[in-house]
């Protein structure tokens, strides 16, 4: 069973993405700023985090420095709420494998993360 960290500061938001992958056969973990969602990495092996750009404290450029230097093979999604491209070519750049604009359909979050764990639809 692949494991997702949904790292975001807005309980709605991390609850919504849950609830959509849920019923996908993940096991789902939550994180609302980047300082806890790196303590999760160290406790618990996750395949994939998404991971909101907009964070308290560390914000998710930032994360995704540290994530790429602690856990190399963890993949990441970024998410935001802002379609800024210099935003998402900088993490692109850091190495996230894809991102997600805010507020995100149902179908696409489920598509996204099944391509980046290279997961096929039964």
């Amino acid at each position: 069973m692949k494991s997702i960290l949904i790292v975001d500061d807005a309980l709605f938001q991390r609850h919504l993405v849950k609830e959509i992958l849920q019923d996908q056969g993940f096991e789902l973990r939550e994180a609302a700023s980047g300082e806890e969602a790196l303590e999760k990495l160290k406790i618990s092996e996750t395949d994939l985090v998404l991971l909101d750009i907009t964070l308290p404290g560390k914000n998710g450029l930032e994360t995704l420095e540290e994530i790429r230097r602690t856990h190399p093979f963890v993949k990441v999604i970024m998410v935001t709420a802002q379609a800024q491209k210099g935003i998402m070519l900088q993490a692109v750049k850091l190495g996230a494998e894809d991102y997600l604009i805010k507020p995100i359909k149902p179908d696409r979050l489920i598509q996204t993360v099944r391509k980046v764990l290279e997961l096929k639809e039964n």
